[in-house]
């Protein structure tokens, strides 16, 4: 969850000047043009992770990892994304005042679209996202309802990253692994929508059940690194993706 292509120009030999003859079987050399990449965020990318630092439900949540995940942006914002090659994410929570950690995993795609056309101004310099809600199960934290607070990162260019219309999440499971105090398997492949609140708790209320594609702001660091951090109705955390190679047809 498209590109401008623009052709290579072919230079042709100028005949008629003096002196300027190409012998019989000499190769002719054909400069080409590399055609630039589509503007961020349009393009083809590949997670290089995903984090959140901050308060869930007043409790202190780390998260790290998740690469792996495919994403496409059309110019007109139709996204899809694919997290069959994802890395597990760790984190690290507490659950009835006991230490937990643990890792969870997507597996299958999503499609939606993001309204880019009104993304609002850009924005550089450095930025520090503002506290927002958290989902449902969570309780309100000493900065506000839930505000788990991601690692600043560099200026750019960016603005409103806005799903709009349905999104379709029905191919998207979940696992969710405890790793410490004991190894227990929270989740295994469910289906977001089949994700109780039970299990949400067990895991200290870090699962995210709409994954990317939640209204938030997204900032481009050049044209190769594109950072989109989901904010509205769960975590809020930060999606790091680098601009990948589109595969042939």
């Amino acid at each position: 969850m498209r590109r401008a292509l623009i052709p290579a120009v072919t230079l042709l030999a100028l005949g008629g000047a003096a002196g300027c003859t190409t012998a019989p079987g000499t190769p002719t050399t054909t400069p080409t043009t590399t055609s630039p990449a589509a503007a961020c965020p349009a393009g083809v990318w590949r997670s290089t992770g995903v984090s959140a630092r901050g308060t869930v439900a007043g409790t202190a949540v780390t998260l790290d990892g998740g690469a792996g995940v495919a994403a496409a942006i059309a110019p007109d914002g139709a996204v899809t994304a694919d997290f069959s090659g994802m890395e597990p994410a760790r984190f690290s929570t507490q659950v009835a005042g006991a230490q937990v950690a643990g890792e969870l995993l997507y597996s299958g795609s999503i499609s939606g679209e993001v309204d880019l056309g009104a993304a609002g101004a850009t924005n550089t310099g450095t930025t520090t996202p503002k506290p927002t809600t958290a989902g449902p199960t969570t309780e309100p934290g000493p900065d506000g309802p839930g505000s788990p607070t991601p690692p600043a990162t560099g200026g750019g260019t960016g603005g409103a990253w806005r799903p709009i219309g349905e999104v379709n999440w029905t191919d998207l499971a979940l696992t969710v692994r405890l790793t410490s105090p004991a190894a227990l398997t929270v989740v295994d492949n469910v289906k977001l929508a089949d994700v109780t609140n039970s299990q949400i708790t067990q895991a200290g209320g870090v699962i995210d059940l709409q994954p990317l594609l939640r209204e938030g702001t997204y900032r481009c660091q050049g044209e190769d690194t594109l950072i989109v951090t989901p904010e509205d109705q769960g975590p809020t955390v930060v999606w790091t993706f680098a601009r990948a190679e589109a595969e042939g047809p």
